[in-house]
């Protein structure tokens, strides 16, 4: 079977789709339970200062948007930023909170027990998130740095045939999704242009090979003057 080199394309390309696939569950789970807590009691926050009836109306002059992130300041004292997921809410179907374009970066208090404690179990499910997704990730970076073929990170990472077409080309991609029948027919024209244009030389060259009694004894006389000479 013929195995393909990785280019520096092909590599990247592998590692940004690892990057997709690098998750660890377990402690993914953890890191999700306690975002949609701390986020709870973040939100919370934000309406009691913004209440959404209101944040509506303001929305309508574009003078309002959904909060990208937060400034909190804790119980234990410092300030802290909370990071909205929008992909994690979308997907929950969690609504946004509207807050003002003006006003400057508020703090806003998060000083009750319950509130502090969620946002310190969140910052430490995420950091643990992140240094097991880091792990994992590096062992595919070993894996795909490491191998000189496209076959030999399959071997190991089954997951990579979902990007075949792109480590191949686009060439490889449109063969596979063509019909075999016009495949067939391509090959077929190919061969019997080649066959017609060798029969036409061999054609041409029978032709050149037969001479005329004119010329045969033009032949024959040019043959015995050389002779004589």
């Amino acid at each position: 079977m013929t195995k393909h080199r990785l280019t520096k394309h092909n590599r990247d390309t592998l590692l940004a789709h690892a990057k997709s696939k690098a998750i660890a569950p377990i402690e993914q789970a953890a890191y999700d339970d306690a975002y949609s807590l701390a986020r709870t009691y973040v939100v919370e926050v934000l309406e009691q200062a913004y209440p959404t009836k209101d944040m509506k109306i303001v929305e309508k002059y574009k003078l309002a948007s959904p909060s990208e992130h937060v400034t909190l300041r804790l119980r234990v004292g410092g300030e802290v930023e909370f990071r909205f997921r929008d992909k994690f809410d979308a997907e929950r179907k969690l609504p946004s909170v509207l807050t003002p374009h003006a006003g400057g970066w508020p703090v806003f208090l998060f000083d009750a027990v319950d509130q502090t404690q969620a946002y310190e179990r969140y910052a430490e499910t995420r950091n643990i998130y992140q240094t097991a997704c880091n792990k994992i990730l590096n062992a595919y970076s070993a894996l795909i740095l490491n191998s000189p073929t496209y076959e030999d990170v399959l071997n190991v990472w089954p997951e990579a045939l979902e990007i075949q077409e792109k480590i191949l080309g686009q060439k490889f991609g449109a063969l596979t999704r063509m019909p075999q029948e016009l495949l067939t027919l391509i090959h077929k024209d190919h061969v019997d242009r080649m066959r017609a244009g060798v029969a036409a030389d061999a054609k041409k060259n029978v032709k050149l090979e037969v001479r005329s009694p004119r010329d045969e004894g033009r032949l024959h006389r040019f043959k015995k003057t050389s002779l004589a000479e």
